[in-house]
């Protein structure tokens, strides 16, 4: 079996769609087929290690195997899998504005009909929050693995070249510079026309994921139809898209952010002072 030598744990909503899509342009690096996430280490582990190893078939000389899995970060059980499947592998997390990232994963789980509450609504409910307590869960990967290493969306914002390098020292590849077609590519936030709609899209969409269908979501896609049924990032259609107010920025950081900032600050070393304002 070909399975991964590293991996890209999240969370979600951090810059792990320009780091699988950077990943996917080289010809020196196998990451999963036909999908970016194969959510096996924490929605399909039952099906079982040779349904994940299928998704990396055919490259197995390669420096660099690895899955971006954003949805692992956060899983209680996704690491102890992870460790007894693959081993003592470099695990990467990829870190942003907790505040920012909580709220843009809401609109994306409002955006995929996953969520139909509102944004406060949302985060006591812990449906978008658990995976922006950064140093505690740190902590939790840094107890199973004894290569941990913290990447930041704010330096990909200001210096893609230099973030790539950082990336491509944890993996242990080659430097290559940054595509001409990724130099500008940021991921942004849609509304879909229809909850209802887009709901049920959403759960069709995960049965063809569980099935390895990747070809027909691929082809829905490429037919317009993504844009259509959950909204088209950049479109007109989509000045309705919320903003993180001022108030819930305050309210998020005094009452959830504030002390683990504080302590991600001392294991990293890094100054994040800016995500307390």
């Amino acid at each position: 079996m070909i399975l991964p030598t590293a991996m890209i744990v999240g969370p979600q909503k951090a810059g792990t769609s320009w780091i699988y899509a950077y990943l996917q342009w080289r010809d020196d690096v196998n990451v999963a087929k036909g999908v970016k996430e194969t959510f096996f280490f924490d929605k399909y582990y039952h099906k079982g290690i040779h349904w994940y190893a299928k998704h990396f078939e055919g490259e197995a000389d390669l420096p660099c195997i690895l899955e971006v899995g954003p949805t692992y970060f956060e899983n209680p059980k996704a690491g102890d899998r992870i460790l007894d499947d693959l081993g003592d592998i470099p695990i990467i997390c990829t870190l942003r504005d907790p505040a920012k990232r909580t709220f843009s994963l809401y609109l994306h789980r409002v955006r995929y009909g996953q969520i139909k509450g509102g944004f406060r609504e949302a985060v006591e409910n812990r449906e978008v929050i658990d995976g922006s307590f950064y140093h505690q869960l740190i902590l939790s990967w840094k107890a199973l693995f004894s290569s941990v290493n913290v990447l930041f969306l704010e330096d990909l914002v200001r210096d893609r070249e230099a973030y790539v390098r950082q990336l491509c020292q944890f993996l242990g590849i080659a430097y290559v510079p940054v595509p001409d077609h990724l130099k500008g590519k940021s991921f942004e936030a849609a509304v879909a026309p229809n909850y209802y709609v887009a709901a049920a899209a959403d759960k069709a969409g995960n049965i063809l994921r569980s099935l390895r269908l990747y070809p027909i979501i691929e082809m829905a896609k490429k037919a317009g139809l993504k844009g259509m049924i959950f909204g088209k990032p950049g479109a007109k259609t989509n000045s309705q898209v919320p903003t993180l107010s001022a108030e819930d920025r305050a309210w998020l950081i005094e009452n959830y952010f504030k002390e683990d900032v504080q302590k991600l600050e001392k294991m990293t070393g890094r100054e994040l002072s800016d995500w307390l304002k």
